[in-house]
């Protein structure tokens, strides 16, 4: 499998076909983090006290709300943009009703994927928390060398079931099969071509650093000028400075979630055909 020419490949899908974007953002956002810090703990403290309980009820709650709509559009999207893609890179027309249909479509079929995924994470999550935490109550030293070993050990089942689930949703758009059975043929592909699918993962994961590397330098160069003005007038900087940076992060975000779903779904072809088993069928000369 030539691992350079699929990220070129992708490249140039997440480049060419915009109207890609608007599922690519979704996909996308949920590879995101964010980091926090322990030296605002006392004001943090000091700030919740002050609001009224009945507004921090509602604040998480509608912090939930949008992380399900978030996941559920992330959802829809990934069968979008798989159909999409597919399409392009076997020479068919697609557009963006075309997608969002096809997203409708598979929208069942990729959920219930992709909530025995997130389920199977917890429970492994849980039954680690079982040992560690008596380990950390009991002695402490125990604890972080049972939560050192555990560290490797999730990372790889990190990356076993979200191949898993990556190979799944591409079985259930591409090749019509059930949810069930999705998981069942992502899960032989995995273990017969495990080489090959850590090639295809590399490749998406390199190639997201380089660009984020990217993205941080080409900011702090576009930030300077709002930095001067802001010498002068912090109001004046700081309003379309945001808006500025937040359109940068939209656009961002939405190319490079273009482009991780297509390294995914041409290294699935790569491996599989772009052929359908229906459609092979199909192709069988009749009996005289």
């Amino acid at each position: 499998m030539k691992y350079m020419e699929i990220i070129n490949r992708s490249l140039q899908n997440a480049w060419k076909y915009k109207f890609l974007w608007f599922f690519g953002f979704f996909v996308g956002l949920t590879g995101g983090g964010s980091n926090g810090g322990s030296r605002y703990e006392v004001d943090r403290h000091d700030f919740f006290n002050r609001i009224d309980p009945v507004v921090i009820v509602l604040i998480i709650l509608g912090a939930i709300t949008l992380f399900l709509i978030l996941w559920l559009m992330r959802t829809l999207s990934e069968g979008a943009l798989i159909h999409g893609i597919s399409k392009k890179e076997t020479n068919r027309k697609t557009d963006f009703s075309d997608c969002f249909k096809a997203g409708v479509k598979w929208f069942p079929r990729l959920l219930g994927i992709m909530l025995l995924i997130v389920l199977a994470i917890i429970i492994f999550v849980l039954l680690a928390a079982v040992f560690i935490i008596p380990a950390f109550l009991t002695y402490k030293g125990l604890g972080i060398a049972l939560l050192i070993l555990f560290l490797p050990v999730f990372l790889i089942f990190l990356f076993v079931i979200l191949s898993v689930e990556a190979w799944a949703v591409r079985f259930a758009v591409l090749q019509d099969k059930k949810w069930d059975e999705s998981l069942r043929e992502a899960w032989f592909l995995l273990k017969n071509q495990t080489g090959k699918t850590i090639g295809v993962a590399f490749s998406s994961v390199l190639t997201k650093i380089v660009f984020v590397i990217i993205l941080v330098v080409a900011m702090l160069f576009l930030a300077l000028p709002f930095i001067l003005v802001g010498t002068l007038s912090l109001g004046l900087a700081l309003i379309p400075g945001i808006f500025f940076g937040l359109v940068i992060l939209v656009i961002f975000t939405a190319f490079l979630g273009t482009f991780g779903s297509s390294v995914w779904t041409i290294g699935f072809l790569e491996l599989t055909g772009p052929k359908t088993p229906k459609k092979m069928a199909s192709t069988k000369p009749a009996k005289a």
